[in-house]
């Protein structure tokens, strides 16, 4: 996909065309694997089909023949495909008979990341992903490179973005030795605090839940029958069989989701670390698949601040972002964006990290505004009417289960509203807004002014009879994790206010995304 060089963007020297690029000699194994995977599935399928029947594929050529095929394919494209670096782009060709080129300019490159398995870290290779602000997919994936390849392509794009924008030393050519960037770590996890995020984000309980369908399924538990065990080495009743087994599972399943999500977490961010590399932050972890994944600081929309209760209860945070990309949810955005950016941090260390993700920004230097005096009322309103709907449903099942829920639910349902209502607020700083909000998993989330690009004021019918509205503010990353600034319930002059401050700061900011 070519993209059209910024109108204003000041003239400079081109660097020198290098020579193209290939990707490394293994990469038709990696290229290979694929196909060969996609393959086995249709077979199995056609397999199962066909068993019992009087036809039978030839499989002795039907395998053969696809794979061959699917290899021969990929060794084409093996063959034909090149990058290299042409004065302030990025040219990406590929094909034999269709041919594709795809330019890049390099101002619009936002990272350069890399996906390691343990396959690739034998070899010394990666899978490499160029991405820029929009778009569906990356720009270009880059399957694979050698490690060292790898890093020169990074400097030699680092060094063509400063030149363009005037930073690089007078006379720098882009075939000179480079020296790589200094690194500055910012944050790295050690195994205890691995093990604390395992115990605050419970990731291992759906991995749980696989393991024990798979055991039940294979008939594990038949095979280790407790109640008959229990009874051959004491003399006790079938009831206190039953208890004694119930108790098992009751301590061994919470047991067992603790311990998977703990592995779980420790094997997917072993080793994180997050670093300052020439004005961006490189995040890496990983034991088995090993990430790497770039952020320029420009790119960040939305910063939040997580705490639940098992966080506070460990006094940590979380701390995620959203960045001005429209690709799809990759491992790498996974990692970067909604859970994994800060997966665990003292809660001493926030003003530190929000520090580096957007300089300015503090926590605990606002001065938060309450919500309208009104709003408590509509809030518990709006849960009473939630509560006794689902206690009606309740009540086609069973009328006397319906009559004990609606007003339990109605009073939990309230009292939510009303401490949600009490720690919702709103807080404007020198550099953007902030917004709190949440009872049991709270929320702080930030965004700047030059990050801003849509404020709205909202109104429902009630809203206008109450002198309230809603404002919403959009900024470049808010569609993917769907977190956006949107307060409810504010006075509808507070909301206006809002609105001209929010629009004519932004107007008067230059867009950065």
């Amino acid at each position: 996909m070519s993209e059209a060089p910024p109108k204003h963007r000041e003239e400079v020297d081109p660097a020198p065309a290098g020579p193209p690029g290939r990707l490394h000699v293994t990469s038709m194994l990696f290229r290979v694997i694929p196909v060969i995977r996609s393959t086995i599935v249709p077979l199995l399928a056609v397999l199962f089909a066909t068993s019992g029947s009087d036809w039978t594929p030839p499989w002795e050529y039907v395998l053969p023949v696809v794979v061959l095929g699917g290899t021969l394919f990929e060794f084409i494209q093996y063959l034909t495909y090149r990058y290299s670096l042409r004065g302030d782009e990025l040219l990406v060709t590929s094909g034999a008979v269709f041919k594709r080129a795809r330019h890049i300019d390099v101002d619009r490159i936002h990272s350069v990341d890399m996906k390691q398995g343990p396959l690739h870290r034998a070899l010394k290779v990666a899978e490499v992903r160029i991405e820029t602000a929009g778009g569906q997919e990356p720009e270009a994936v880059l399957r694979v490179l050698g490690v060292a390849d790898v890093e020169r392509l990074r400097e030699r794009l680092r060094l063509a973005q400063s030149r363009h924008a005037g930073r690089a030393a007078s006379g720098s050519q882009e075939g000179e030795t480079a020296t790589p960037a200094p690194e500055r770590e910012i944050l790295s996890l050690s195994i205890e605090e691995l093990t604390k995020l395992g115990l605050v984000s419970m990731r291992g309980a759906a991995i749980a839940a696989v393991l024990v369908g798979l055991a039940w399924e294979l008939g594990l538990f038949e095979r280790l029958d407790l109640r008959g065990r229990l009874a051959t080495i004491a003399d006790v009743s079938p009831t206190w069989q039953i208890a004694f087994v119930a108790a098992v599972v009751v301590l061994s399943v919470p047991l067992l989701l603790v311990v998977v999500s703990i592995v779980w977490t420790i094997v997917r961010l072993y080793a994180f670390r997050l670093v300052e590399v020439e004005g961006s932050l490189r995040l890496t972890c990983g034991l088995l698949t090993r990430l790497t994944a770039t952020v320029p600081r420009r790119r960040i929309q939305l910063i939040s601040v997580i705490q639940t209760p098992v966080h506070r209860y460990f006094d940590r945070v979380s701390v995620r972002i959203e960045t001005a990309s429209g690709s799809a949810e990759t491992e790498e955005k996974k990692i970067i964006g909604q859970r994994w950016f800060v997966p665990i941090l003292p809660t001493a260390r926030v003003g530190e990290i929000l520090s580096e993700l957007a300089p300015g920004t503090s926590i605990n230097q606002l001065d938060w505004k309450p919500l309208a005096p009104g709003a408590a009322r509509r809030a518990m309103k709006r849960e009473l009417v939630l509560a006794l709907a689902i206690g009606l449903l309740i009540m086609v099942f069973s009328r006397p289960a319906g009559f004990v829920a609606i007003p339990v639910l109605a009073g939990l349902f309230t009292l939510h509203a009303r401490l949600d209502i009490r720690r919702t607020a709103w807080a404007l700083f020198d550099g953007g807004i902030a917004h709190r909000h949440g009872v049991l998993t709270r929320s702080v989330t930030f965004t700047l002014f030059d990050k801003v690009q849509c404020v709205s004021v909202e109104e429902s019918p009630f809203d206008r009879h109450k002198g309230m509205a809603t404002l919403d503010v959009d900024t470049a990353g808010a569609g993917a994790a769907g977190r956006r600034i949107r307060i409810r319930y504010l006075e509808r002059e507070t909301a206006d206010r809002l609105y001209h401050a929010l629009s004519g700061r932004a107007a008067d900011t230059e867009l950065h995304w």
